[in-house]
């Protein structure tokens, strides 16, 4: 009786955990050659060519997915990733205390996959009202081909997002 109270209680306990992690990736979507599982609770928007967005109801947690048109070829996602990082600043948004952490590597449909941790302060130059931001990214070469899924907030855990997403 005891070991299935015990048991009974880890379960529980896992349960609740798992509860408290975030969203569950409950709907499966496709953007481009990118199929991967969201929030069926988040809303879908269609930004530029190869460029989808998802969002919270709150805005607080968000997550996009970018297929890249340009030739990748001979690039590594490391590559990608110091491009991307260094082509921030834009007229509107300060970037500051920008930090990147590689977090992981992995290989998805024969697409190499190196995954950060960034996080900075944005200042909106107009209004000048900064906050933090973090995002986990992932950025992906196969062949001539290029991929970026960035997830914002700590609603869903980037290597959660990873192990749903499939390049066709």
């Amino acid at each position: 009786m005891k070991k299935a109270m015990a048991i009974a209680s880890a379960l529980a306990l896992a349960l609740t955990l798992a509860g408290c992690a975030g969203v569950t990736l409950d709907r499966t979507a496709t953007v481009g050659s990118v199929t991967l599982d969201v929030p069926s609770s988040w809303a879908q928007e269609q930004g530029f060519e190869g460029y989808t967005k998802f969002m919270s109801k709150d805005e607080k947690g968000s997550m996009s997915v970018f297929e890249s048109d340009m030739d990748y070829s001979g690039k590594t996602p490391d590559d990608v990733a110091k491009n991307m990082q260094g082509a921030r600043e834009s007229d509107y948004v300060a970037y500051s205390n920008v930090k990147n952490e590689k977090i992981g590597e992995t290989v998805i449909d024969g697409a190499q996959v190196s995954i950060y941790r960034e996080s900075c302060t944005m200042t909106n130059k107009e209004t000048g009202e900064s906050f933090d931001s973090v995002a986990q990214m992932a950025y992906m070469v196969r062949g001539s081909e290029m991929y970026t899924i960035a997830v914002i907030g700590d609603s869903i855990d980037i290597m959660d997002e990873l192990d749903t997403v499939h390049l066709s």
